[in-house]
């Protein structure tokens, strides 16, 4: 029983570690590199950029990429399409874009 307390210790010790490590993770990117590295892959798709509002990226150390949305403009009577977004991931080690589509 002492054994499994211990073990539950040090595995409780271990995940709080590597999680306050992660969250103090610095991204090698900058903010401006990784809009610059989303917007020439999000043209390379195929979209238009002005037909998008682009929100600002986000760091995610637990993952170790930046995220990225772009969400469609409204049309003149303010309406837009359910789905007609989408996001761009980029690995800030690697500078590897992925692209997900809106549903």
């Amino acid at each position: 029983m002492r054994i499994a307390t211990l073990s539950l210790l040090a595995v409780t010790a271990l995940s709080l570690l590597t999680s306050v490590a992660a969250a103090d993770a610095k991204p090698q990117l900058t903010s401006a590199e990784v809009i610059a590295l989303e917007d020439a892959h999000a043209k390379k798709e195929g979209y238009r950029l002005s037909n998008y509002t682009r929100f600002k990226p986000g760091f995610h150390p637990e993952i170790g990429e930046w995220i990225i949305i772009y969400d469609h403009k409204p049309d003149k009577n303010g309406m837009t399409t359910v789905g007609n977004h989408f996001s761009i991931h980029i690995d800030d080690k690697t500078k590897e874009a992925s692209f997900l589509p809106g549903r």
